[in-house]
């Protein structure tokens, strides 16, 4: 990806702006010939020798939020457990608690 250019002054030059070769000039977007003046462009992305097809990227994102999906439920179910965990020994705590005081009360069961 590039972005083209044909202002000469020196702020374009100081910005990284950079004449295009003859091999360049043949990339330029069509919509853009015509001008003689010299053309300066800045270089933003490397070009990618083979394209990736939209099936291949989708598939790999598919295979990602698959592989995120999986974790965030494995955590969600050790998160489950603890939960449990935690409500059970509430339950107990509270149950022991409840004896003890009608035990002190004189109110517990025989």
């Amino acid at each position: 990806m590039r972005l083209w250019t044909q202002f000469a002054t020196p702020f374009w030059n100081h910005s990284g702006f950079r004449y295009a070769s003859p091999e360049l000039q043949a990339k330029l977007p069509a919509a853009f010939g015509g001008d003689p003046r010299p053309w300066q462009f800045l270089q933003l992305k490397e070009e990618v020798a083979v394209p990736v097809s939209a099936d291949k990227e989708f598939a790999m994102f598919r295979a990602m939020e698959r592989e995120r999906t999986e974790n965030m439920m494995r955590q969600a179910k050790l998160l489950k457990v603890v939960a449990v965990i935690v409500v059970l020994v509430v339950i107990v705590v509270f149950a022991v608690g409840m004896f003890a005081w009608m035990k002190a009360r004189g109110q517990a069961p025989r």
